[in-house]
């Protein structure tokens, strides 16, 4: 919906530039034939009607006036001709930036194209995936007859599972698509900056004992404020720190580090396998393929639901990555 009202306004800027250049050339050159077309006739007159001091007009001979009949009759020639080539060439000028305006327009209308089919195309695999498996796991055990009452708790536990991922896939579609409808309204206050992250990596301690990482942060002594909605920082935060925990190699820790100058920066670092180059310029897209750019969360959207958040903020979202050595994702805060 974003996508669209933006191409629709793009639309109407070059039109409006295209139209309005296309009347400048048809009135310069209409302008300059009737300027050509004056200039000629008041010649002409000037040539026909001769006046002396005393006002009295000159005769012609008839060889005279045959002479200028002929002038006259090139002079009208030659402007039927310069109108002829100025409309023919406002026409071809008009044809050739119609044909330029059309095919720069409908490059980023078929790149969206192409996106919405991936997209559908991705999230369709990614529902699949976990209906699938819910599927498979319920037939199975409905068609056993020796299974114990603990065998149907660990089919229950993976249906649960499976059922949660699906859960977390279908609320990450739902946030995305209000987000492009711009439906999702931002609570903007003074949030202390320190507090949130103390929030989030209390929420985040047994995803991180779960993996054996530790979470150190580093803060500023002071409270370091910031102009922004806490829930949706929170959610980018934790977006962000989970990704760094389960990408983080046993026994390593990840570093939260929050900084006041020379602007308020948050980053986030991790010492794992790190990211490949090719991919860096790809993982903020959604379900873009990339095992180190994925949440294990199966939706393939947290990094794309970060990004909406920090652009809604007017937060600038970068990552460094070098494999075999770690991540560091950081955010930048405007004010």
């Amino acid at each position: 919906m974003k996508f669209k009202h933006s191409f629709i306004l793009d639309v109407k800027n070059k039109l409006a530039i295209r139209f309005g250049l296309s009347f400048l050339i048809i009135f310069l050159f209409s302008a300059s034939s009737i300027r050509f077309y004056m200039d000629r006739m008041e010649t002409y007159n000037q040539i026909l009607i001769m006046q002396d001091t005393e006002g009295d007009a000159e005769q012609f001979s008839d060889n005279q006036l045959i002479y200028l009949s002929k002038q006259m009759s090139l002079i009208k020639d030659r402007l039927y001709r310069e109108l002829a080539v100025a409309n023919l060439s406002v026409i071809v000028v008009f044809m050739v930036l119609s044909y330029l305006l059309a095919e720069r327009l409908f490059e980023p209308l078929e790149d969206s194209l192409e996106r919405e089919r991936k997209f559908v195309a991705d999230a369709s695999h990614e529902l699949r995936t976990p209906l699938a498996a819910i599927n498979s796991i319920s037939e199975i055990n409905l068609r056993s007859s020796n299974n114990t009452v603990d065998d149907y708790k660990t089919a229950l536990n993976q249906v649960f599972e499976e059922s949660q991922r699906l859960s977390n896939i279908i609320n990450d579609l739902l946030f995305l698509s209000r987000g492009d409808a711009q439906n999702i309204k931002l609570n903007f206050t003074q949030i202390d900056l320190i507090r949130v992250i103390e929030k989030v990596t209390k929420a985040m301690q047994f995803v991180a004992d779960k993996n054996f990482v530790k979470i150190e942060t580093i803060t500023p002594d002071k409270s370091t404020t910031a102009n922004a909605d806490e829930d949706k920082i929170k959610q980018l935060l934790t977006i962000l720190l989970d990704n760094a925990i389960r990408y983080s190699k046993g026994g390593s820790k990840v570093i939260i580090k929050l900084e006041e100058k020379p602007k308020i920066k948050l980053s986030v670092q991790d010492f794992g396998e790190g990211i490949d180059p090719q991919d860096l310029p790809h993982i903020f897209e959604r379900f873009y393929r990339s095992d180190k750019s994925r949440t294990d969360s199966g939706s393939g959207l947290g990094l794309s639901i970060a990004k909406w958040i920090a652009e809604a903020h007017s937060i600038g979202i970068e990552v460094k990555s070098e494999l075999g050595k770690g991540s560091t994702f950081s955010l930048t805060f405007s004010v």
